[in-house]
């Protein structure tokens, strides 16, 4: 048995492909024979996919939610809005329950830390730390302020 994974998956399907054309023959055999590990050839001839292909069984949402919740980012963003974290969370919690069906039990929520690794999954968006507003800008903002200055 190996015990390194120096094989490609061009080596591990050839074995696959060998196994389904003879299935009389052992994969012992095939998997020293191709310089695969017995225990992956085993699953891949038996139907498990690999890591790359198969889901996570930790994801929250599924594309088309994380999609939606991409565009919701976008709009906001080009509106001069960016949402901060919490939005971001409230959003796809919010998202869960809608999708909930099951009345027994309690809608599913993403975790605290969820929303900070979807952002890091993303190679389009970075996380920006917004900047407290300065006090002189903040009073400029008041509209007594600027109706006084133009009377």
């Amino acid at each position: 048995m190996l015990k390194s994974s120096n094989y490609t998956e061009e080596q591990l399907q050839r074995a696959v492909d060998a196994y389904k054309s003879n299935s009389k023959l052992k994969i012992t055999s095939l998997s020293r024979e191709f310089k695969v590990p017995y225990a992956t050839l085993y699953g891949r001839i038996n139907g498990k996919k690999s890591r790359t292909m198969r889901v996570p069984l930790n994801r929250a949402l599924n594309d088309s939610q994380e999609e939606a919740i991409k565009i919701w980012i976008h709009q906001l963003d080009i509106n001069f809005c960016p949402p901060t974290i919490e939005h971001i969370e409230a959003a796809a919690n919010r998202m869960l329950r809608q999708h909930h069906t099951d009345p027994e039990t309690a809608p599913p929520t993403v975790s605290k830390m969820w929303a900070y690794q979807f952002i890091k999954r993303l190679p389009d968006y970075e996380w920006v730390k917004q900047k407290l507003m300065n006090s002189k800008w903040v009073s400029c903002e008041d509209i007594s302020f600027i109706i006084n200055w133009f009377d």
